[in-house]
């Protein structure tokens, strides 16, 4: 006798787990494979696969979202930025310890330089 809560269709992220293993390259594949042809997702397919009397199909697979790609020399200058951030927030603890607000001060004018500066390289081209 099945009750309510383990009927597939009663399936909720309170009455359920996420379930994973590690695979070899070669099994996933073949797996992938098997789960396209079906026109399933790969989660839809293990379920029934693996229990095809209590599986519950969520759907088609979805399609992957395109990778969008960005100029590698303003996410270099964005990591510049933020490191110089993070620099701060040491100097700011540290000032707030130490009771000195020069160190805060010289960072926070080298980030205001930095920044000019790629605001005018952005406004040349």
């Amino acid at each position: 006798m099945r009750l309510a809560a383990d009927h597939p269709a009663a399936l909720t992220k309170s009455n359920s787990i996420v379930y994973s293993a590690r695979v070899p390259k070669t099994i996933a594949a073949v797996w992938d494979g098997e789960a396209a042809r079906a026109g399933m997702s790969r989660s839809d397919w293990l379920r029934q696969t693996v229990d095809p009397e209590r599986a519950r199909v969520t759907g088609a697979r979805q399609p992957r979202r395109p990778h969008r790609t960005a100029d590698p020399a303003l996410l270099f200058q964005i990591a510049k930025a933020g490191t110089l951030l993070n620099q701060l927030a040491h100097q700011a603890n540290a000032a707030a310890i130490a009771g000195s607000k020069a160190d805060v001060l010289h960072t926070l004018l080298q980030i205001e330089r930095h920044l000019d500066e790629l605001l005018r390289r952005e406004g040349a081209c």
